[in-house]
């Protein structure tokens, strides 16, 4: 099955590895991106300020957060919450279905009670 993700996880998964700071192979390999989605992402965040680029004691580029993406990162993980309390049974997965197909969430989480 093909586990598609809205523009806002994606940007939540790289802030979560610009936590501890990672590599664009990093950000491609554990937010499982091709190097071109990588590149638009990091390029985004970068010119943003909710990345910085620098380099770790060997030499690697390392993307890491700004207080700004850490912020960010912050109201991310905050609506994830709010989403799964106020649709308990419906997976992540679902949620972006819906959205993306412009289903209303109240008629997925109904339908989801019927079965």
């Amino acid at each position: 099955m093909n586990k598609r993700r809205d523009a806002t996880r994606v940007i939540h998964d790289i802030l979560m590895l610009g936590r501890t700071g990672a590599s664009k192979t990093q950000v491609i390999s554990k937010a499982n991106l091709s190097f071109r989605l990588a590149d638009r992402y990091i390029s985004f965040l970068l010119s943003r300020g909710h990345l910085r680029l620098g380099l770790d004691y060997r030499g690697v580029r390392r993307y890491t957060l700004t207080s700004k993406g850490e912020r960010l990162l912050g109201f991310l993980t905050e609506i994830q919450r709010e989403l799964e309390e106020l649709f308990p049974n419906t997976s992540a997965a679902a949620l972006t279905i819906a959205a993306l197909s412009n289903r209303s969430l109240f008629e997925l989480d109904l339908r989801q009670g019927e079965g």
